[in-house]
């Protein structure tokens, strides 16, 4: 005969474990959704300057369209803008004069910037690279977000302003992307503005999606 404290027993054990499965499937759905809002989830950006800037740390070329891109070097997400623009030099080599600007505060060590960021950026076949103390000169151009682009012509007025990306640390085409290398072939752009996907310029920490540092001394959106 069936004892039915073991028949009990054994009713709440499978319910026990499929609330477990319940609850685990809840949880991984609610990852899901926030990866993918975070990844989507465009910075907030300010009106750019209409006309090149007084500055003393960017120079205006005259003989290509000029390309500013500000990069916190603790951003993760910056390293899919920077492969964007190895693409664009590969192909568009000796149409643009690029600039990659590396925020850092001046209370850090000398070091600071040096990250995997600046070495990718480094390896950018005619890139310059630049270091922004205290963020003066982004804040010249207006620029907020890491990864953030403007394009400049030989005349210093502005040709284009956004990001290169279609979303946080993802490669591959891109309204802005698309838009930037038509202008480096002579061609006028499909658009003139897109959404940046980057820190904030002005962290001095950078945090990945799951809140942890991305790197120590390091920085989140």
């Amino acid at each position: 005969m069936l004892n039915p404290d073991r028949s009990t027993d054994a009713h709440w054990k499978r319910w026990a474990a499929l609330a477990a499965v319940i609850t685990w499937v809840f949880g991984v759905a609610c990852g899901c959704i926030y990866g993918i809002r975070y990844e989507t989830t465009a910075a907030e950006t300010e009106a750019s300057a209409a006309h090149w800037p007084d500055t003393g740390l960017c120079v205006l070329s005259t003989r290509h369209p000029t390309l500013v891109m500000f990069v916190h070097p603790r951003c993760p997400c910056s390293r899919a803008s920077l492969n964007e623009l190895a693409w664009l030099v590969q192909n568009c080599q000796g149409r643009v004069d690029m600039q990659i600007v590396f925020f850092q505060p001046s209370s850090s060590p000398a070091d600071w910037a040096k990250t995997e960021s600046w070495d990718l950026a480094s390896s950018i076949p005619g890139a310059a690279l630049r270091i922004d103390l205290d963020g003066i000169e982004q804040q010249r151009f207006g620029a907020r977000a890491s990864g953030e682009v403007f394009v400049y012509g030989t005349g210093g007025g502005l040709l284009f302003h956004g990001g290169i990306t279609a979303a946080r640390g993802h490669t591959g085409d891109s309204v802005g992307r698309s838009a930037v290398a038509a202008i480096l072939n002579g061609r006028a752009p499909a658009a003139e503005t897109s959404r940046v996907f980057g820190c904030d310029l002005n962290s001095f920490r950078a945090m990945s999606p799951g809140g942890e540092d991305a790197q120590e001394g390091t920085v989140g959106p």
